[in-house]
């Protein structure tokens, strides 16, 4: 693994969309990362030097519902054991703050699935189907 620095620090709105962008997650607006960052219940970030090259978060209401997101290693750097110290950290923090009761759940994509799963979590479908509301749907005409 490359010499980075792991901190509880957030990345700032623009290193938060060019690292989606980097790997190809739907985009979001600098707007957007500027409202939601400092409502996040919890970040974890990694940079070499003072390039941010992952990160993750822990977002929801930090009592009954909480949703782990975001976590993600820039392309150059996966493969090397950083996603896995983010999400380490994460669950840390979930155990050590958050009530053992309370519904921990995430989004994954299909290729990082087996890694979710080493970690500790099951595919929901069946018991509990997930869905989301497209933002296509939500926009308002003018």
């Amino acid at each position: 693994m490359t010499e980075v620095k792991i901190s509880n620090h957030p990345p700032t709105p623009e290193e938060f969309v060019s690292l989606r962008e980097a790997v190809k997650l739907p985009p979001r607006t600098v707007a957007s990362a500027r409202k939601g960052i400092p409502n996040s219940l919890f970040w974890v970030t990694v940079r070499e030097g003072k390039k941010l090259v992952g990160m993750g978060r822990v977002v929801g209401d930090g009592g009954s519902v909480v949703q782990i997101t975001d976590v993600i290693v820039d392309p150059e750097h996966q493969e090397q054991g950083i996603a896995a110290l983010i999400f380490d950290r994460i669950q840390s923090f979930i155990q050590a703050n958050v009530p053992h009761d309370a519904f921990v759940c995430l989004f994954a994509t299909k290729d990082a699935i087996s890694f979710y799963e080493t970690k500790g979590f099951r595919l929901s479908q069946e018991q509990w189907p997930g869905m989301f509301w497209p933002s296509a749907d939500r926009k308002t005409k003018s």
